[in-house]
């Protein structure tokens, strides 16, 4: 005999068994259901012996769960609780199953068979009616639901074979292309920041020879574009985090659009020390705050890259300037060019200041095993070691290229053309080197790189050295060096996001800008006072020292962070 359980047409002694189901509870029972949608006490439906009821409006929600029980699956129940109910037997207490007041649906699977009727047959043809829309219904939420299984796949809807996107995916990939656009803007950003800094070296000759000027005076406007760098690069972090980083690049590379334009045409030698202030304050706050951002937001294969095109900049701003010295237009055409292409830029980064809010990507979790979201205690003798380990870096790398070419030329007796070759060969390795970096940086991660390319650097540093022992090999020493070189800075300045948290990595990235200068221009300096006491020949074995310090400074500050 079926079990009342079988409330369906169909069903009988040898028919075949159909699942009841309801598509919405809305009255319950107080001893069965958490609601209250029947009085307490009340009568429950039951079948007599030997009894089917057809499918109606008062039918308990039951799911075949094996013979002699029943699963209980109810809209209502609490998460958590168990969906299997006592079994249920001819005339028989039901337990904890709900009362629902939607109509049924029939599965589709099987064949169903003559209703059994019990009692009144008009409800019966009731329900026929009932059963009919509701099949129509049913079909229609089936396709529905086959064109949502579809989208869900696929992540589009193709409906009379048109393609439709849905809402959320296009906003997914109005963020990826947001995405890629302000990535792209770093990377210009990144060229025009070493655009203006090897043009005064070579635009100097022309401008002495114009203003009447000694050729010292070109002191003067060092030292007032390093100062300003460097007090630029300290408070960049602070503004930055005031009104953002994109309004910090796009006012930066403004004001230095501005100073190069009035380089072009100053009347004297003083409006040019002038000028050497805006230039400096735009330079060390867009280096800063770029630097801050690409190590906050890109992984370490884009630090290095980035690096590699600020070397694509450097590189291509004496040829700019050589080509404007060669023609009628001199040096001031030279530095109204590069004067136009910031103020481009400018406008480019003023027209997507939305994007630089809207960035939100981070670098992979696992590109290192120290870059995780979790950040060991401060310790106030970090925050100034991570600059001090710019200090010695910058200095060791700029007093190279500063000294090279002397010492080639004074101690081994090459020409000015061939020690020119060497020290560009040493420069463009460096270059050279952030872009093959780049390809397994991610990989090794940012210590390791740091570490190698700092013992790298110290051999090849230490090969120039000597070239008693080497001979004319020894010029390949630079070229080892500037490959050691290479992924030092970049690696050190990526992983101050991964040192410290957010915003002590800003104050600690500006006093490392801060430092760099510092480094760059007292240091390679002081080196002139050396070589005068103890000859050219002292210098590179200091470099040496200087890159074995840091060497044990930086392996002490990843003990600390």
């Amino acid at each position: 005999m079926a079990h009342p359980r079988e409330h369906s047409a169909g069903a009988g002694p040898r028919g075949p068994e159909h699942q009841t189901r309801h598509l919405d509870c809305r009255v319950t029972h107080s001893g069965f259901c958490d609601g209250g949608g029947r009085p307490a006490g009340a009568a429950l439906p039951r079948c007599a012996a030997g009894e089917l009821r057809p499918p109606g409006r008062r039918q308990p929600a039951l799911q075949r769960a094996g013979p002699g029980r029943s699963g209980c699956r109810s809209l209502l129940a609490r998460p958590g609780r168990s969906d299997q109910c006592a079994g249920v037997r001819s005339g028989g207490p039901l337990q904890r199953i709900d009362f629902c007041g939607a109509r049924h649906w029939q599965p589709q699977t099987r064949e169903a068979g003559a209703p059994q009727i019990a009692g009144r047959p008009e409800r019966h043809a009731r329900h026929q009616g009932r059963a009919r829309s509701e099949k129509s219904d049913e079909s229609r939420k089936s396709a529905i639901n086959r064109v949502a299984a579809c989208a869900n796949n696929t992540g589009s809807w193709v409906i009379f074979g048109i393609k439709i996107t849905p809402l959320h995916q296009l906003r997914i990939q109005e963020s990826a292309v947001a995405h890629l656009i302000l990535l792209g803007i770093v990377y210009v950003s990144f060229i025009s920041l070493g655009l203006p800094d090897g043009i005064l070296g070579v635009a100097w000759p022309a401008i002495r020879a114009d203003m009447g000027q000694p050729l010292a005076a070109v002191g003067a406007i060092t030292i007032a574009m390093t100062i300003s760098s460097a007090t630029a690069s300290y408070f960049a972090g602070v503004i930055a985090k005031r009104v953002g980083t994109g309004a910090v690049v796009a006012a930066s590379c403004l004001m230095t659009a501005l100073a190069l334009l009035g380089f072009s045409i100053a009347p004297s030698f003083g409006w040019l020390v002038a000028l050497g202030v805006p230039l400096g304050l735009g330079a060390g706050a867009v280096d800063a705050s770029l630097n801050h951002f690409v190590a906050a937001h890109y992984s370490s294969r884009h630090m290095n890259w980035l690096h590699g095109f600020w070397g694509v900049g450097a590189t291509t701003g004496p040829l700019i300037m050589g080509l404007a010295l060669a023609s009628s237009g001199g040096w001031a055409l030279g530095v109204r060019s590069i004067g136009l292409m910031q103020l481009t830029l400018a406008v480019v980064l003023f027209a997507t200041l939305a994007l630089w809010a809207k960035e939100h990507s981070k670098p992979p979790a696992g590109e290192d095993a120290h870059g995780t979201a979790t950040f060991k205690p401060v310790r106030p003798l970090a925050t100034w070691l991570a600059p001090t380990l710019f200090l010695f870096y910058v200095a060791a790398e700029m007093g190279t290229g500063l000294w090279a070419a002397s010492i080639l030329v004074t101690d081994r007796g090459l020409t000015q053309a061939q020690a020119g070759v060497w020290v560009s060969v040493y420069f463009g390795s460096i270059t050279a080197g952030r872009f093959a970096v780049g390809l397994i940086a991610n990989r090794l991660g940012n210590r390791r790189l740091v570490r190698l390319g700092i013992a790298v650097a110290s051999a090849g540093a230490l090969v120039f050295a000597l070239p008693a022992v080497f001979g004319g090999a020894a010029s390949v020493g630079l070229v080892l060096m500037g490959l050691g070189c290479a992924p030092v800075f970049p690696s050190l300045m990526h992983e101050t996001a991964r040192r410290f948290p957010d915003d002590v990595a800003r104050t600690v990235i500006g006093r490392q800008m801060t430092f760099s200068y510092v480094g760059g221009s007292i240091i390679p300096a002081a080196f002139g006072l050396l070589a005068t006491w103890a000859g050219l020949g002292a210098v590179m074995p200091v470099v040496v020292l200087i890159l074995l310090a840091l060497l044990v400074l930086a392996s002490t500050l990843d003990r600390m962070t």
